[in-house]
């Protein structure tokens, strides 16, 4: 008999030949480690037929602090269902449909999730993202001197504030880096992760505190974050950019969707931090 049941840690093995059909160079590992306290012990949901496990939705639950407003989050990850079970899809994903206390997040919905997820409610956090060129540009050049990168976390944590702190303690053990932009007026934490596209580098940005700040100075920080990571160009959700084109900038399609279901925020204000980019390398 086909069965539902959350996930605990214990099942990493026993889900690991299913995640290892999505991709066998991941590090499937961190899907099913407690990185912070999210007041959820489960992993996700299983399907199960009679003990063996022949499905899998993986589920990232965190407690942030949005624009002063407690919220609770859920991020969905890797959903696979061995292909004589397809029909009991819906299943594992049922649970998270009635999750109304919080705001559930999928980075990475194929075109068939999409659909689906469509039907059930989500709607379309993003289509887009933008690679930045780490060059100097406009008044970027001239602002030069007035800039600064600081990197590593021993430098950074004792000029963030409270909750800041807390994500960086929380994003400690993930493959992130952790870079705070600093101009003479005020400062920028930043979080993302180093990737390989095309044997070139590129530093994808997950997380700005104060955007409006790399906005402003993007001439200058774009070529101070490119040099701090090794990267030349910035990669970021077209989302976080509010609408601003920066110079020499280029937007492509997203290989997946980003959804969202819940209106506790306003799509700009969800980030892709407590997420499996931010705890996992991929590329």
């Amino acid at each position: 008999m086909v069965s539902v049941r959350k996930a605990v840690a214990e099942d990493y093995s026993a889900v690991l030949p299913l995640l290892r059909r999505l991709s066998t160079e991941h590090d499937w590992a961190p899907l099913f480690r407690k990185a912070w306290s999210s007041g959820e012990e489960t992993f996700g949901y299983l399907l199960e037929d009679q003990g063996k496990v022949v499905g899998f939705l993986g589920l990232i639950h965190s407690e942030r602090l949005i624009n002063g407003q407690p919220i609770s989050f859920c991020h969905t990850s890797s959903w696979i269902v061995e292909e004589s079970y397809r029909k009991h899809s819906l299943g594992l994903l049922a649970p998270v449909i009635k999750m109304n206390d919080r705001q559930v997040v999928d980075l990475s919905a194929s075109k068939d999730v999409h659909n689906i997820s469509l039907k059930l409610g989500f709607t379309s956090l993003d289509t887009a993202f933008v690679i930045i060129p780490a060059l100097p540009v406009g008044r970027g050049i001239l602002k030069w001197t007035h800039t600064k990168v600081i990197n590593g976390v021993d430098a950074i944590e004792p000029l963030l504030g409270k909750e800041e702190q807390r994500i960086l303690r929380d994003h400690h053990q993930t493959p992130c880096q952790h870079l705070l932009l600093k101009s003479r007026e005020a400062t920028c934490y930043i979080i993302g992760t180093r990737v390989i596209k095309r044997g070139l580098p590129f530093f994808r940005i997950h997380y700005f505190s104060n955007v409006v700040l790399f906005l402003e100075r993007a001439g200058s920080f774009r070529t101070r974050l490119g040099m701090a990571t090794a990267s030349i160009a910035l990669i970021t959700d077209k989302r976080f950019l509010r609408g601003q084109e920066l110079p020499l900038s280029k937007e492509r399609a997203l290989p997946y969707q980003r959804m969202v279901k819940g209106s506790f925020l306003q799509p700009e204000d969800i980030d892709n931090l407590y997420s499996e980019y931010a705890i996992m390398e991929m590329q």
